[in-house]
């Protein structure tokens, strides 16, 4: 590579990390991630390889892949802030990857534009500062594309070998990633006419596949595959876990929201009592109506990317990229971008926000395939000084809307993030943040026992944060033990204290020792 392109990953890996790190004290931290981060510990320090992941919301369990995944870094040190740095920087590495393969796609200003977007999006921002299974899908989804790509424009068969255990670990890191699966099947049967495949690399790489699902394999031995059943009911509306029709004209448009909201920072907004995009994630304060003109730019970028291979086909402008003369890599970029409409829209699976993180970087490709076809419109190449002279001009004005856009993320980010320190946490889904969480919980050591008992209706954090800091604080049998009840985890202001024996507040938390 050169010089220039490694400046510009230094630069992308800068910005992408100030946001996924800054403040990590102030993550969301709910079930899942305590969960999650519980029964990695459990693998660390027992050494029992587990077969299963957590309950999924529709009732059947997810792979342990993301187990795995999280048990080096919980090895090292089981700190939740840690662990979420290290999925932090997993995304971190997803944008400097995603900078890479756009680059081999589109020219250099066109590429640092899509990858810069991918660093400094609030919705990419918040699903990489957590300990969720979702968030480490992005890293591993760029790879899956960059190697498809790989194999079916530059019979790359080598590539083989790193496409089928991502694409193995996408699906099991979320049940969203049939999408990958479809996306990566109807690839290379398109396209497996441009040349010949060492069979060998597919068969090596479908090995390394099927080695990374023997756990799950066992889990499904066991229960006579029962889950795979019930996902397979649950797809056909034949299981109570799926209850919406397809391709209904509000499911598609509930879809199509979600999809352009991912692009897009003022795509956080409520809809009536029907929750839209990021509903409740953020407070009443960022509650604004959705922008449309980012549905506008991802529409036309998908048509970009068709475009773009049609003229790869004819070979019009290939000495921009002689490697990739051909339509490939254009057109699976469109095809993950449309994916998640077909897969989720032939289902009656219950669409929830999330689902759509298996559709990055496709988002920010399409935009540097918008840049592109107005850059190879306007000009094109040449040697001399005057022409390379009006080329920067012209790049740098091309260049002036995504840095609009990406100061105008970096102010929204910001303000997200000085709303959590002002109230605490995010209403909704967010809830309170994870330093008020902990501090609640080292109050409460330090006014009782350690093993006191605690209530707290299925919420299963507080008691994670309290074993921690047990291992941390031995018992002392001098201080009182109290039954704490803790209040205040969904973000409900709470000042009941009748009856408390010992009161502990922490920003929107209260605890209750009787």
């Amino acid at each position: 590579m050169r010089r220039i392109d490694w400046v510009l990953m230094a630069i992308l890996a800068i910005a992408a990390g100030f946001f996924r790190f800054f403040g990590l004290e102030w993550m969301e931290f709910k079930l899942d991630e305590a969960d999650a981060l519980a029964l990695t510990l459990e693998f660390v320090r027992d050494g029992k390889p587990p077969v299963t992941g957590l309950m999924s919301s529709v009732g059947v369990y997810n792979p342990p892949a993301f187990l795995y995944l999280l048990a080096p870094a919980a090895f090292l040190n089981p700190d939740p802030l840690f662990v979420a740095a290290f999925v932090g920087l997993c995304n971190v590495a997803a944008v400097v990857l995603t900078y890479h393969l756009a680059r081999r796609l589109f020219s250099t200003p066109a590429a640092f534009s899509a990858a810069l977007l991918f660093a400094v999006n609030p919705w990419a921002v918040l699903y990489s500062r957590k300990i969720w299974a979702q968030d480490l899908l992005p890293l591993f989804t760029v790879i899956v594309l960059y190697c498809l790509i790989k194999v079916a424009s530059e019979r790359l068969s080598y590539a083989a070998i790193g496409l089928f255990p991502a694409l193995c670990l996408v699906w099991q890191i979320h049940f969203s990633g049939y999408v990958a699966l479809a996306v990566t099947a109807g690839s290379l049967a398109l396209f497996h006419r441009r040349g010949k495949y060492d069979p060998g690399a597919f068969i090596n790489g479908v090995l390394l596949a099927i080695g990374l699902l023997v756990p799950y394999i066992v889990h499904l031995i066991r229960t006579r595959g029962e889950d795979i059943v019930r996902m397979l009911s649950i797809g056909k509306g034949e299981s109570p876990g799926s209850s919406v029709e397809k391709w209904t004209p509000a499911r598609l448009e509930h879809a199509f929201d979600l999809l352009t909201s991912l692009g897009s920072a003022n795509g956080f907004h409520y809809n009536g009592e029907v929750p839209s995009a990021a509903a409740g994630v953020l407070p009443a304060g960022f509650e604004t109506p959705a922008n449309q003109g980012m549905a506008v730019i991802l529409g036309v970028g998908f048509f970009a990317l068709l475009a773009l291979g049609f003229l790869r086909v004819r070979k019009i402008g290939s000495e921009r990229i002689p490697e990739l003369s051909q339509a490939a890599p254009y057109w699976i970029s469109a095809f993950w971008l449309a994916a998640p409409f077909l897969v989720f829209g032939l289902t009656r699976l219950k669409i929830f926000p999330h689902y759509f993180i298996i559709a990055y970087p496709a988002h920010f490709l399409a935009i540097g395939a918008i840049l592109y076809s107005v850059e190879t419109a306007l000009f094109r190449r040449r040697s001399g000084s005057p022409e390379r002279l009006q080329q920067a001009a012209l790049t740098a004005i091309l260049m002036v809307p995504v840095l609009l856009i990406a100061v105008w993320w970096t102010d929204f980010n910001w303000r997200v993030w000085k709303e959590l320190k002002h109230a605490g946490g995010l209403r909704g889904d967010y809830g309170v943040a994870y330093i008020h969480k902990l501090r609640l919980v080292k109050a409460m050591a330090a006014r009782g026992s350690p093993r006191s008992t605690i209530e707290l209706h299925e919420r299963h954090e507080i008691p994670f944060l309290f074993r921690m800091i047990q291992e941390e604080l031995p018992a002392n049998p001098a201080m009182p033990r109290y039954r704490w009840s803790i209040h205040g985890l969904h973000f409900e202001p709470v000042d009941a204290t009748d009856g408390c024996a010992a009161i502990v507040r922490e920003g929107p938390l209260l605890a209750c020792g009787r």
